[in-house]
């Protein structure tokens, strides 16, 4: 959970006490919540859900955005397509997963040859930084890509 949307909740609602949990929900393991360990779970879900036993209410779509670091090559032009970047060294959720299902997509959507990732990682924290070292490319939620920006130097490609 950003820690951005947790300041907020507790600023507003400070007699509220959260517990926060990693949930896998990009590997759709959603135990936690079947064994009632937590009441509400919130993560990205597969444009499919596969499970009939959970209530599932879609609070918003975000897209995905390409991303690259502010010293990276990539960082100095003005426009980039995902073809453009095929042979770049990309880092990547696994295809497997839900968001990397979802980036199939997006790449089969631009009718361009989903790229072999040169690191296969779930972990945001991760991908964000390593995308700022100016080493790799990737797609990245676009709130992820926004409040990350700065902090680990990100730039959106457009």
């Amino acid at each position: 959970m950003p820690i951005h949307i947790v300041e907020r909740f507790s600023a507003q609602h400070p007699g509220i006490r959260l517990h926060v949990l990693h949930a896998d929900t990009a590997m759709l393991q959603f135990h936690e919540l079947r064994e009632r360990n937590v009441e509400l779970l919130i993560g990205r879900m597969p444009r499919v859900s596969v499970n009939d036993d959970l209530i599932v209410e879609t609070l918003f779509d975000e897209p995905f955005v390409a991303v690259c670091g502010i010293r990276s090559q990539w960082a100095r032009r003005r426009h980039v397509d995902l073809a453009d970047l095929a042979d770049a060294p990309w880092i990547l959720p696994p295809y497997d997963s839900v968001p990397g299902s979802l980036i199939l997509e997006i790449f089969r959507a631009n009718k361009a040859q989903p790229p072999r990732a040169s690191l296969v990682t779930l972990s945001g924290h991760l991908t964000a930084t390593l995308i700022g070292s100016g080493q790799f490319v990737g797609l990245l939620p676009s709130s992820v890509a926004r409040f990350n920006a700065s902090r680990v130097g990100l730039k959106i490609l457009e």
